[in-house]
């Protein structure tokens, strides 16, 4: 694994690896204890790679829920984004929990705008599953 540290208006790190999905759970509760996640993906990459990612998460005791939209460019829109925050309010998100887009593209595009915009700003993974 590589990690590269990204010093900008708040420092992260950047992980770069193979089989890194099944240590999200681990990098996820140092980041916020006790947090839930939600995540986000599209009907291309949740069948692939949700399940793993959700038994991380689960293997480390944090709780999760999953927004899963159409796949494809169409879905950058305001209707979908709506949808995602009103899922976010009923599922009582806080700014004390994290999203994780899982995919690239569309849902990294979509994802990072709702955790910039939702209560002001939320702590969100980026977890693109192509190059």
């Amino acid at each position: 694994m590589r990690k590269i540290t990204v010093s900008a208006s708040t420092t992260y790190d950047v992980l770069i690896g193979s089989n890194l999905l099944i240590q999200v759970g681990r990098y996820a509760s140092q980041i916020r204890p006790g947090c839930t996640v939600a995540i986000i993906s599209d009907t291309n990459v949740w069948p692939i790679y949700g399940e793993p990612l959700t038994k991380s998460l689960d293997s480390h005791g944090i709780s999760c829920i999953h927004f899963v939209f159409q796949a494809g460019e169409s879905s950058k829109n305001p209707h979908v984004y709506l949808e995602i925050l009103n899922y976010l309010a009923e599922n009582e998100i806080t700014r004390a929990d994290l999203l994780i887009a899982l995919g690239g593209g569309v849902v990294g595009d979509m994802t990072g705008f709702i955790a910039a915009t939702y209560l002001r700003g939320v702590g969100y993974i980026q977890i693109p599953t192509s190059l």
